[in-house]
């Protein structure tokens, strides 16, 4: 199975060819082994190609569909910086990350606002905790 490899926006061509003598053929193509009905000419364009577009691509000659080219593999890739999925998942990473921060920052100024009776030697700094998502 061949195959190729292309970014999201850009233009996909794909032909049919036949070693039947055909004039003015009607083809049909396939994609995952489904008729794209839209689509009935020689040549198949995809422009701008989505990601929706990945798939498995076959064609025929109109009337012979049981006997379809060999398949071909289009594979878009993601055009984005960040993929939308990814993006939730940093977000609630870093929102825990931010919660833990602002407790212990409140909590440790109300020990220093408010210490305890034995503390009263004890002099500490309110300290600041820094959050440090790698991702």
């Amino acid at each position: 199975m061949s195959s190729a490899a292309v970014r999201e926006g850009e233009t996909v061509s794909l032909t049919c060819n036949s070693t039947c003598p055909v004039n003015n053929a009607t083809y049909t193509w396939f994609q995952n082994r489904e008729p794209l009905t839209k689509h009935t000419s020689r040549d198949l364009i995809l422009d701008p190609v989505k990601s929706d577009d990945s798939g498995t691509y076959s064609c025929a000659v109109e009337g012979n569909e049981k006997h379809p080219s060999p398949e071909v593999n289009l594979s878009v890739q993601f055009q984005g910086l960040i993929s939308l999925s990814r993006l939730v998942c940093s977000l609630l990473l870093i929102s825990e990350y931010l919660l833990l921060t602002v407790i212990l920052v409140v909590k440790c100024c109300r020990a220093k606002d408010h210490p305890r009776k034995d503390d009263k030697e004890d002099k500490r700094e309110c300290c600041a905790v820094d959050a440090v998502v790698e991702a």
